[in-house]
């Protein structure tokens, strides 16, 4: 559900439709585009500015409490454990994809 709200408030933001978030949306495995849809709903920015390149301090203002509501967000909907320890070594979108990968130790693509 908070996924849904996350992913669904990007898209608004952006200006399309609701229905089109669906394709977005895995309750298991996360494939990348989802994840950067939930950190750009978190964030409050437009769906497009998330890429795995993107600087989650310097690009979205990010600081160390909002990471860690990312990593809750992500743990809950995802349904996995992840090493909160971990939040202030990621730098970009890309770091926090591969931290979900790590935990379900899975390479990442």
């Amino acid at each position: 559900m908070i996924q849904w709200r996350a992913v669904n408030a990007a898209f608004m933001y952006k200006g399309l439709p609701s229905s089109m978030a669906i394709e977005y949306l895995s309750d298991s495995f996360p494939a990348e585009p989802a994840v950067y849809a939930i950190i750009a709903g978190h964030f409050r920015v437009p769906l497009d500015t998330v890429a795995a390149s993107t600087r989650l301090v310097y690009d979205l203002g990010a600081d160390s409490s909002e990471l860690l509501e990312l990593c809750v967000l992500l743990s809950e909907q995802y349904r996995c454990e992840l090493d909160t320890d971990l939040v202030g070594r990621l730098r970009t979108a890309g770091d926090v994809y591969q931290m979900l990968c790590q935990a379900f130790a899975v390479p990442a693509r």
